[in-house]
This record gives C-alpha cells, sequence and structure tokens, in this order.
C-alpha cells in the first residue's frame, strides 16, 4: 500500500499540524498531499492491472486513505475510452480518444474526486461533509455522504436548476438555497458554517478529494496498453480558458472540455 506522510503546501513548504486544515498557515495556498510510492514494484502495478475490482479503488496504493475500510465507492472509474475515429480524422488527430465520465453513479466527473475526499472524510472521523456547489458536485457529495454513513449539507445559489437540487435531496443532503451571488455571499455563509460547526470541506481546496483525479492518469496507461497520452483536455469549470496549443498524436478528451493542460 502507499503510505501517506503529511500535507504539505507546494509554494513555501510547510506543512500543517493537523491533517484537517487543508491551507497553508503561511501563505494559504492550498495543500498537497504526499503518499510515499517509492517502494512499490512494477510487479505491484502489473498486479493493480489485473485486479478484476474495476473501480478507481484498484488504484488503492495511490491514494492517501491508509485504511481498506475506509473506502467509499459507488462503482466509480473504469470508464469507456471511445476512440473517435472519424472525428479525430476531420481535425487531423487520428488517435483521439473520448473519456465517458456522464457513466459514473451521479453522472458526474466529481465522482472520482468524491469517493477518495469522502473516504478520508470517513477516515479521519468527521460525520457531516458539506460543499457549495452549483450543482454537480452538491449531487455527488451528497450521495458519497449517504454511502459513508455521513450527512451532507450543500449550499446552492437561487436559480441553481431544480435537477440537481432534487438529486441531492434525493441523498439525503440537507440543501440550503441561498439568495445571493455564489462567489460572495454564498462562499461568505459556506466559509463561516465550516468554521462553526467542523464540518468536513467537500471544495476543490480540500487535498483529499483532489487525489480522486488522478485516476484518470492510471486509467488511461491501462486503458491504452501503456502508451502515454500527449494531450489531455479536461474540465476546469471557472478556470481562465487559454490560448492555442499544438496536438500530438494522442488526445484524451473528459466528457466537457474548458481547458488544456499537460498529461
Amino acid at each position: 500500500m502507499g503510505i501517506m506522510n503529511t500535507l504539505r503546501c507546494p509554494k513555501c513548504a510547510s506543512a500543517p499540524v493537523s491533517k484537517t486544515v487543508f491551507r497553508c498557515p503561511s501563505c494559504d495556498g492550498v495543500l498537497e498531499v504526499n503518499v510515499e510510492i517509492g517502494h512499490l514494484k512494477r510487479s505491484d502495478f502489473d498486479a493493480m492491472r489485473r485486479n478484476r475490482d474495476h473501480t478507481i479503488w484498484r488504484w488503492f496504493d495511490f491514494f492517501p486513505v491508509e485504511e481498506v475500510s475506509s473506502i467509499v465507492s459507488l462503482g466509480e472509474g473504469c470508464t469507456p475510452l471511445i476512440h473517435a475515429t472519424r472525428l479525430g480524422e476531420s481535425i487531423g488527430v487520428p488517435q483521439l480518444y473520448l473519456k465517458n465520465d456522464t457513466v459514473l453513479p451521479t453522472g458526474s466527473l466529481k465522482d472520482r474526486s468524491n469517493s477518495v475526499g469522502i473516504s478520508k472524510a470517513k477516515e479521519l472521523g468527521f460525520t457531516t461533509a458539506t460543499v457549495m456547489s452549483t450543482g454537480n458536485a452538491a449531487a455527488s457529495v451528497a450521495a458519497y455522504s449517504d454511502a459513508a454513513g455521513l450527512k451532507s449539507v450543500v449550499m446552492v445559489p437561487a436559480g441553481t436548476a431544480p435537477s440537481k437540487i432534487i438529486q441531492a435531496r434525493a441523498y439525503g443532503a440537507t440543501v440550503v438555497v441561498i439568495d445571493g451571488d455564489f462567489d460572495y455571499e454564498v462562499a461568505k455563509l459556506y466559509k463561516a458554517a465550516v468554521k462553526e460547526f467542523g464540518w468536513y470541506d467537500c471544495l476543490s481546496s480540500n487535498p483529499y478529494r483532489d487525489e480522486g483525479k488522478k485516476s484518470y492518469a492510471y486509467e488511461f496507461v491501462d486503458q491504452l496498453n501503456e502508451r502515454i497520452p500527449d494531450w489531455v483536455i479536461h474540465p476546469t469549470a471557472s478556470a481562465n480558458p487559454v490560448g492555442s496549443l499544438p496536438i500530438s498524436n494522442v488526445l484524451i478528451v473528459a466528457p466537457v472540455g474548458a481547458a488544456i493542460s499537460r498529461a
């Protein structure tokens, strides 16, 4: 298994005393998880690939969850990698693939993150998980919290699609609808609630949650028979757009693309 060392700030290299402090006490930067995998061998990776568990947890040794009993899974991972032959040929990229994460348990790529993040919440002894969201994250956090036996509170702005609110409530979440700007009023109330009640914060600033996205890399290597993608296009929500970038041979595309990052 992988060995989790500590959380660490990638900017100033400082680390918090607690595993539940998610921002650097010195610079307020988002912390990263350090998982020691130097002891793992090629044979260990080959064994993971042979594992008949095709959820993201076949890669358990790479995640910051120390006890198998803490795993919270709804069957996420190993989503279809579709060779988009005609689309690829039309844009001059014959090895174009689409990663269909719409088939994940709640219909959202957020499930990868929350499976790992909520598993860690369970391991750390939290009883309530929370997130502020305009939809997908709310439903995903609610689903995984319910599977873990945790309570969930999700905060959404007025005007959020009713279907997303219904989905979160169907998973047992307490949904708080706030009439105000998402980045100001909703964020202000959310931050205050997390501090006051000690809830488990499932925003993207949660370093454990972020680790779930790494499952893409492991699946690419497995599904492409150890070929490494040249480029990955992946949704980044409200991230700033980037300019035109060169595209080479193998391109992996997540369900909805918003920015390009080096694989």
